[in-house]
């Protein structure tokens, strides 16, 4: 016979069989998740204290591993089960989007903007396409973990561009804790970096910044030619 708790969980799970995840709060969203990570404890109880210290659900999937452990039934296994979810999540938003052509601003944004779901760091990447404009590859060129500053290393972009046998480069990069608008270095760096790859026959398309789920393209917004 089911316990309390047992039917609990299952009429969530029917909950979300008749209607998905739109008519579920945040901490129930949460709650649910954490079925599959922390099987015999009252999950509603540890998602309520999540959302309560971090406030809301993103903030939650951003939080360290080592702080989401400070709240009590969270363990390592569950921090990391917590963790895996935007990385996941950005996964499959990319796997959608790699099969695109990047002709058009919204293409580009929407997938600068898939790159950094759950990133609380800024990085630099530079997308690579063929002469169609269509993916070939997405690398990281620099992260602040590693640097002082974005650099924006030009060899390293042209190395990868040769490998891919690319002649159209977009640059992306993140503001995570700033508007999305290009700061005087970003201005400077793009136009000098466009000159560079000009010089040996490669298109640099564009420099898209994004912040949270926002997004600016540098040619379309006049800062290119």
């Amino acid at each position: 016979m089911a316990t309390n708790h047992e039917g609990h969980r299952d009429r969530m799970r029917q909950k979300f069989l008749k209607q998905g995840l739109s008519t579920f709060e945040e901490h129930e969203v949460l709650e649910m998740l954490l079925f599959y990570a922390i099987p015999r404890k009252n999950t509603n109880e540890i998602a309520h204290e999540l959302i309560n210290k971090f406030g809301n659900l993103a903030k939650v999937f951003d939080a360290d591993i080592e702080i989401l452990q400070e709240v009590k039934g969270v363990s390592q296994s569950s921090a990391v089960f917590i963790k895996m979810i935007p990385q996941m999540c950005k996964i499959y938003y990319n796997s959608n989007n790699s099969i695109l052509d990047f002709k058009s601003k919204e293409a580009l944004i929407n997938f600068a903007i898939g790159q950094y779901i759950g990133e609380t760091e800024e990085i630099l990447k530079a997308l690579y396409l063929n002469s169609d404009c269509c993916y070939i590859a997405c690398d990281t060129i620099c992260t602040m973990s590693n640097a002082s500053v974005i650099v924006l290393n030009i060899k390293k972009i042209i190395e990868r561009a040769e490998k891919y046998n690319s002649n159209h480069i977009v640059l992306l990069h993140n503001h995570p804790t700033a508007e999305c608008t290009p700061s005087e270095e970003d201005k400077v760096n793009t136009l000098k970096a466009e000159r560079i790859l000009k010089s040996i026959g490669i298109t640099l398309i564009d420099h898209v910044i994004v912040s949270k789920n926002t997004g600016i393209s540098m040619r379309y917004s006049g800062y290119l030619s």
